[in-house]
């Protein structure tokens, strides 16, 4: 069961790590999400039943009440509900995050931005953050960084092809 557990928040973890620095949520990411929302409701109902039990249990040894398991009784509609629930729930509450990050990214500056990565660095994710750099196209690398061929009049700047020692 262990090893279930942990193969789940391992795809979560990396899937969520990865559309966090990339931005964007896969299916995927949206699949993970929804299958964690949807564990979560099962487990608050599982733990529901199950104190619910338990604290009947406890009156009937006291001779308060007769023993009641009532709370057992369409536990599979109830838990199947509550999958479903969770897992619509997550997902569109996953998708919807992803909206709220393209809004908030037109408000980023330098120190938005730089608070993000030391958050990453400071919880070990900097692997993942240089991946990602990696992956992504920031430009032609083809060209050099500070050789400048010309300005034109409005502004635009063209640069030399690069070399060996530019990049």
């Amino acid at each position: 069961m262990q090893k279930l557990v942990k193969l789940g928040s391992d795809i979560a973890h990396s899937n969520y790590a990865e559309a966090t620095l990339t931005g964007a949520k896969t299916l995927n990411v949206l699949g993970a999400h929804a299958l964690t929302e949807a564990t979560e409701e099962v487990s608050e109902e599982l733990l529901g039943d199950f104190s619910k039990s338990v604290f009947n249990a406890v009156r009937w040894l006291r001779g308060e009440d007769s023993l009641d398991l009532g709370e057992w009784d369409n536990m599979f509609d109830r838990y199947a509900m509550s999958a479903a629930g969770g897992f619509v729930g997550g997902g569109i509450a996953s998708a919807g995050t992803n909206f709220k990050q393209v809004r908030d990214l037109a408000s980023m500056d330098k120190t938005k931005a730089m608070n993000e990565i030391l958050y990453m660095v400071n919880n070990g994710k900097e692997t993942d953050f240089l991946k990602s750099l990696n992956a992504m196209n920031l430009g032609n690398k083809n060209l050099s960084a500070s050789k400048i061929i010309q300005k034109t009049e409005n502004g635009e700047v063209i640069y030399a092809e690069g070399t060996a020692d530019d990049n």
